[in-house]
């Protein structure tokens, strides 16, 4: 994403996650709802260290936690299947993204792209995020960051 993200704020960029499963799972006409929990756990798994990246605030983060993390699925249970009618793994997309962080606070954003372009599912999280330095160190980073981006 890096020809796309470049000269966008930090709150317009976007970063691409494929997942896929490894391993053998039942199929999912016979456990559906553990295909849905396979994809709640990769859409959870990096979401407060994408918002803390897209801020350019890595070095800076010491503690991050999710608050509540929301997932609506818009298919089928076949459509979130992670595997074809072959037995062959499929590939999903997630498009991630943050629009809002200040006081110590980040929100994340994802759609979930199944591997034949069909948007299967849609997310939000809100997290803490705690950044350490002194307060000098911390007034630097916050000046660096645009104007009207995020406060922190």
């Amino acid at each position: 994403m890096r020809a796309y993200n470049t000269g966008r704020p930090a709150l317009e960029q976007r970063q691409l996650f494929f997942n896929s499963v490894v391993g053998t799972m039942p199929p999912a006409s016979e456990a559906a709802n553990l295909h849905a929990c396979a994809h709640l756990y990769a859409s959870d798994q990096m979401s407060m260290f994408v918002v803390v990246e897209l801020l350019k605030l890595e070095q800076h983060s010491t503690n991050l936690s999710s608050l509540s993390h929301s997932v609506v699925f818009h298919t089928t249970a076949e459509a979130l299947s992670l595997f074809d009618e072959d037995g062959k793994r499929r590939w999903f997309c997630q498009e991630v993204w943050t629009d809002r962080a200040e006081d110590g606070r980040g929100v994340h954003h994802s759609r979930i792209w199944g591997s034949d372009g069909r948007h299967i599912a849609t997310t939000i999280q809100d997290g803490l995020m705690r950044l350490g330095g002194s307060p000098e160190g911390m007034k630097k980073l916050r000046d660096r960051l645009e104007p009207e981006g995020p406060k922190l």
